[in-house]
């Protein structure tokens, strides 16, 4: 539980830092020649959470389709060791 509040403490420090950097390129570098670097920010700051999100969602999925899975063959174990009692 408390790994889970670190590291999502870290992404919370990690928004507000790539926030701050966008709002100081923008307002510091505003050659043509720099504005890769705000194009740069200005992506990272929609696609790294975004990845971040798509990650926890499949992880999500697949956790619930092997706990599934798990307690599908605990039950048909089950099962055959009661057909085989009763036998």
């Amino acid at each position: 539980m408390m790994f889970k509040r670190i590291v999502a403490l870290l992404a919370v420090i990690l928004f507000v830092g790539l926030a701050i950097t966008t709002l100081v390129i923008a307002i510091f570098f505003t050659d043509e020649n720099n504005s890769g670097y705000f194009y740069a920010s200005l992506y990272s700051m929609i696609f790294i959470p975004v990845l971040a999100w798509a990650m926890i969602y499949i992880h999500g999925v697949l956790n619930k389709a092997t706990d599934y899975e798990i307690k599908a063959n605990s039950v048909s174990d089950a099962d055959t060791e009661e057909s085989k009692s009763e036998k």
